[in-house]
């Protein structure tokens, strides 16, 4: 939608409800992007190669930047992420932090951590899996395979929950998929279900809900109902690409400020174009889920009620991933050297290691040249003494 159309929903109920067909989109790997001047080499027993996300502004003390990294002794342990904040990082930051430590452990895939004097830092196990925002639209990811992964995030949720945690941040790149799962990630921007201090979430807009996007106060608390109506988007999505239940095409927060406004106002909240999804027992749940007041929404539980066999009894997500064929890292490029101010004096000796750039190799020559004019000059000096 334009950013100057700020139409009511209400009035796409009159619009046209057949889904668009969109084009299959070419397989790509995931992406890869270089270090930034001041990203570390090493953390731990880790060797930093790449970021993960695009950008090039420096890490920062309060929000983690994802690095891929490697076991710097070589031993082909496989690939970790890194999650990197600056060495004096704010109490939002080493709450980010510690969650995302409290998770990895929880799924048995935590792989160290470590405070040192510029980074503080946590690694996990890279996922070798592609995530949803990747998948759909290609031809090979049917409908059936997005009911059962609708089912199989839902169950990660209610696994969340049950441990009274809130993820915050439900969406289809935080979403997975590897073999016969499609797994929960990032939990960054996760909370305590029962925590009661204020808090800025983080949240992406396009599947955030109207909590997160206008909060509430004590009437409308991010809560885990908050995760559930961030799931029937991610839903929408895997169905509709593109567009959103409460918007005449995708994503418009003006639209629903409208509505935001029109509900504190006692109006009704429109109903949400679900007619992408499947009749049945995913469309109900989904439906549950997207009401405005919180507490329409139910449980992940009684979504689950909803669900039935939905998704159970479909075509498995098994061979997910080569629908982009090998999606990750396996002939990986080695970063390019970077030049870095007070990097010439290093562990590898005199003139540095083998990865610095032209420019310090430069200088190294022309300071040896320098080093063996002096020495010659000394030596004649020494035996004209000598003669004399």
């Amino acid at each position: 939608m334009a950013e100057d159309d700020t139409r009511l929903v209400a009035a796409s109920r009159h619009r046209d409800h057949t889904t668009r067909a969109l084009p299959p989109r070419e397989a790509r790997p995931q992406q890869l992007y270089d270090l930034q001047p001041g990203d570390p080499d090493r953390l731990g027993p880790f060797r930093c190669i790449h970021r993960l996300k695009p950008g090039a502004e420096p890490i920062n003390d309060d929000k983690p930047t994802p690095l891929l990294g490697t076991s710097s002794a070589g031993t082909g342990d496989g690939f970790v992420v890194i999650k990197v904040l600056t060495g004096n990082p704010t109490a939002g930051g080493r709450i980010r932090l510690r969650e995302e430590q409290a998770w990895s452990h929880q799924q048995r895939v935590f792989r160290g951590s470590g405070a040192e004097p510029d980074f503080s830092w946590v690694a996990r196990e890279f996922y070798q899996g592609v995530s949803l925002d990747q998948l759909v639209g290609q031809r090979e990811w049917t409908r059936e395979r997005s009911t059962t992964a609708a089912r199989m995030i839902l169950v990660g949720i209610a696994q969340v929950h049950h441990r009274h945690e809130i993820h915050c941040d439900i969406k289809p790149g935080n979403v997975i998929v590897n073999d016969r799962r499609a797994t929960l990630i990032d939990f960054e921007s996760s909370r305590d279900g029962v925590e009661q201090r204020p808090r800025v979430v983080e949240a992406t807009k396009a599947y955030a809900s109207p909590e997160q996007l206008f909060g509430g106060g004590t009437d409308r608390p991010i809560s885990a109902a908050t995760d559930l109506f961030s799931w029937a988007l991610t839903v929408h999505h895997l169905f509709a690409p593109g567009r959103h239940p409460y918007c005449v095409d995708g994503f418009d927060e003006s639209s629903m400020y409208a509505i935001d406004q029109a509900v504190r106002a006692g109006i009704g909240a429109p109903s949400p174009n679900l007619d992408p999804l499947p009749s049945g027992g995913l469309r109900d749940a989904v439906a549950r889920a997207l009401a405005w007041p919180p507490a329409s929404r139910g449980t992940a539980a009684d979504l689950l009620d909803l669900l039935g066999e939905t998704g159970t009894n479909t075509e498995v997500l098994a061979g997910a991933t080569k629908v982009l064929g090998q999606p990750v890292l396996a002939d990986i490029a080695e970063p390019a050297p970077r030049t870095r101010v007070g990097r010439y004096a290093t562990a590898a000796g005199l003139l540095g290691d083998e990865h610095l750039a032209w420019e310090p190799r430069v200088a190294y020559a022309g300071a040896g040249v320098l080093v063996a004019f002096a020495l010659a000059l000394v030596t004649l000096i020494l035996l004209g003494v000598v003669r004399a």
